[in-house]
């Protein structure tokens, strides 16, 4: 410290200068830590610094003037308290980690901190090859993407961090595996393939797929065609289709892909070209036409050919009436008619154009409603009969009258015995004798229902019975029947057999049997 007199005496004054030394008080702890403090830094190993640590750090745990320091660190994995360095995966990146020193003495403390960065370890090959495969990408053309390739694409050979790659494709036809691109057909579609990268360095290896679409090429005029004409259908109406059509139908002029349509018709009069319906009258038949569209564009040209069914007019319930009035007839047995009725009549009770018949006589007696007939006895008179048709359809009914005449039943018994040529037979070694007889059923004469009873009855000398056989067909027409009698004694001398058709068989003296046929006798 410099200390100035100034001494003074009328106008007269001087000064003199004393240099003093004032000693300083005795160091506080404050004092001390604070002087620590400002002394205090962190050793770096050589080559590191605080921008970039690889080795342990050097952490003071005494400073200037008596002083003692703790460490801590915000991230112990790294850096630990006592300076030890953990350096991250080269994955993982460089670390920047904060560690405070706490300098104390006595009461007086105080805190100082460093931030350092501890730099990530070296990249591995599999780190490598990783980092490359995130990194790895297609190279598009101008205005292409992974949804829409019409262009080659660059693929790289040469990844990041001195990897190599190398491509397949699973559609070389479309993608090569140098990207080279060759673009479907339109015909063909789009085609989605799969690229598929091999990632390498050193030993380590790592695939990463890329799915891209290539367009296919533009539509040729041939395609167009060829896709509107797939895509060609003719237009019907509600409730029509090409198997019944009643309604004008939608011809397309033009078609998919900018086409046009132009038709034609094998009949136009029923379908004209513009698609005009014209449907048959209703006594006509359906019409089948063929109708021919021509799709054309620029050069290119092809046909589709399409055969609709065109119905015929409605039928009115009433004309559907009159036509299967005028078609409705009787069956006839054969031999039979309208003028000699002797068995049952075919009644239809279903008529053209989906009509129902009833039928109704006015002699249900002989003739009834569904045909059956009953001829009158051989002793009355033929019967006139009118029989008519009720024909209906939907409200409308109609109806035909048929008059019949059906024939009575001839006089005389229903059944004829006669000879089969080889009536009596006597076979001498066995001692038996054989009849036979062949009856007819007369049909023109009265009828009778279920079996008969034709008995054969052995006689001697004409008159002496000797014994009888009894058989019970149902004949139907004409049949040949026989019996047998053994223990003939003799000769076939003054033997005969008697034959008689009955209604049935019986020894009830009240109930006699009635003969169906006159008897025969044969000798």
């Amino acid at each position: 410290m410099t200390l100035t007199a100034t001494i003074t005496k009328g106008a007269a004054i001087e000064t003199k200068t004393f240099v003093v030394k004032v000693l300083k008080q005795s160091q506080t702890d404050a004092e001390a830590v604070a002087n620590a403090k400002g002394a205090l830094a962190v050793g770096y190993a050589a080559g590191d610094s605080a921008s970039g640590v690889t080795q342990d750090l050097t952490l003071a745990t005494m400073g200037a003037d008596g002083t003692t320091i703790t460490w801590s660190t915000d991230n112990s994995a790294v850096i630990a308290a006592d300076g030890t360095i953990s350096r991250p995966a080269y994955s993982a990146g460089d670390a920047t980690v904060t560690l405070t020193a706490t300098i104390t003495k006595g009461a007086a403390i105080e805190t100082k901190t460093f931030v350092v960065k501890v730099l990530k370890q070296s990249q591995t090959d599999a780190e490598a090859v990783a980092n490359a495969k995130g990194a790895l990408a297609v190279g598009y053309a101008a205005g292409d993407s992974a949804s829409g390739v019409t262009q080659d694409l660059t693929l790289a050979t040469m990844g990041a961090d001195g990897t190599s790659v190398t491509w397949s494709s699973d559609n070389p036809a479309v993608i090569a595996a140098d990207g080279t691109i060759s673009r479907p057909a339109y015909s063909a579609g789009d085609a989605t393939v799969t690229l598929t990268a091999t990632i390498a360095k050193g030993a380590a290896t790592e695939t990463k797929t890329f799915v891209v679409k290539v367009l296919k090429q533009s539509q040729t005029d041939a395609e167009a065609v060829a896709n509107a004409k797939g895509a060609l259908a003719v237009g019907y109406t509600a409730g029509d289709s090409a198997s019944g059509v009643t309604q004008d139908l939608t011809l397309a002029t033009m078609g998919a892909d900018g086409t046009t349509i132009t038709w034609s018709s094998n009949k136009p009069s029923v379908i004209t070209a513009t698609g005009k319906v014209n449907r048959p009258v209703k006594t006509s038949s359906d019409e089948m036409v063929t109708l021919t569209a021509t799709i054309r564009k620029g050069a290119a040209t092809e046909t589709k050919v399409f055969t609709v069914k065109v119905l015929k007019q409605m039928q009115s319930d009433t004309d559907a009436v009159a036509e299967a009035l005028a078609a409705l007839t009787i069956g006839y047995r054969t031999g039979d008619s309208a003028a000699n009725v002797t068995k049952s009549l075919s009644l239809s009770t279903t008529g053209l154009n989906g009509t129902v018949i009833e039928w109704s006589s006015n002699l249900v007696s002989v003739l009834n409603g569904n045909g059956t007939v009953e001829r009158p006895a051989a002793n009355t008179a033929d019967a006139m009969v009118m029989l008519t048709a009720t024909v209906r359809k939907g409200a409308v009914v109609q109806t035909k009258t048929f008059n019949l005449i059906v024939k009575k039943f001839e006089a005389g018994m229903p059944f004829t015995i006669g000879s089969t040529g080889d009536d009596l037979g006597l076979d001498r070694k066995t001692g038996s004798l054989t009849a036979s007889v062949k009856i007819d059923r007369n049909t023109n004469r009265a009828d009778h229902v279920g079996k008969e009873v034709v008995v054969f009855q052995l006689m001697k000398n004409n008159r002496e019975p000797v014994s009888i056989v009894a058989l019970y067909p149902d004949i139907q027409t004409s049949e040949t029947l026989s019996a047998t009698f053994h223990s003939i004694v003799g000769t076939d001398s003054g033997y005969s057999v008697k034959v008689f058709v009955f209604d049935r068989l019986t020894t009830d003296a009240t109930n006699v049997q009635t003969n169906l046929a006159e008897p025969v006798v044969l000798n």
